[in-house]
């Protein structure tokens, strides 16, 4: 069994249990058993079934950190209307024990419940489709600059001659503090430095001076860059 599903059985058999001592304790305990006990033990077992499968939901959906992180208060929400509902379920037996409770109120107050738990999953679970959004585009958006310092490290690693070692580690630097953020109106200039790259990765063993001067002209295009994403915010 993988560590996934031994998570799921895990968690599965942590509510199967607390059902079942709760089931258990109102079958046992000599206490009169209205119908509104029998109606927010229902819904009790019904809260614990739904929290399951909100937790499952909760880490489940995405592979990435930020989907598991905000699984959490997905995952919070179908916890705490359990709890609420179990305590909702406590007082009715409790106080059933002396009175009898009208079946209406068990029905309105775990109803109510399971509405304000269904809203706050729908709400959550929205918040987190949001944020993984935006971190997509942040990704997209950002995804070109860190294409062009991977290849450029690469460079520094394959220069032999220090002057253009030195040179390279330069042009590292202006891409490493470059903006990240790409956009359409940088699109253009982004398909030339990705250009001017590949040609010095091709003849990196060219005369030191071409090379030099090919690392220039990317600089220069860099900064050209930099200013059209100034212009642009």
């Amino acid at each position: 069994m993988d560590l996934k599903n031994k998570k799921v059985l895990s968690t599965l058999l942590i509510y199967a249990i607390v059902a079942l001592v709760l089931l258990i304790l109102f079958l046992a305990i000599p206490i009169n058993k209205w119908a509104s006990g029998w109606i927010s033990l229902v819904f009790t077992i019904l809260s614990l079934a739904a929290s399951f499968c909100v937790t499952i939901y909760a880490f489940g959906k995405g592979d990435k950190l930020v989907s598991k992180v905000y699984g959490f208060p997905i995952a919070r929400v179908g916890f705490l209307y359990t709890l609420i509902q179990i305590i909702v379920f406590l007082i009715i037996c409790i106080v059933g024990a002396f009175v009898r409770v009208p079946a209406w109120v068990s029905i309105v107050t775990s109803v109510l419940l399971l509405a304000a738990a269904a809203i706050g999953v729908i709400i959550t679970d929205n918040i987190r489709d949001h944020v993984e959004e935006i971190d997509r585009q942040t990704t997209a958006q950002t995804e070109t600059i860190s294409y062009f310092r991977l290849d450029i490290s690469g460079l520094v690693d394959q220069a032999t001659d220090p002057e253009v070692k030195k040179a390279l580690e330069k042009l590292e630097d202006e891409i490493r503090y470059s903006d990240p953020v790409s956009s359409e109106a940088t699109r253009e200039i982004e398909e030339e430095i990705r250009s001017q790259i590949n040609v010095m990765r091709d003849n990196l063993e060219d005369e030191k001076e071409v090379t030099l001067r090919k690392i220039s002209g990317i600089i220069s295009v860099i900064n050209e860059r930099n200013r059209i994403c100034k212009v642009k915010k």
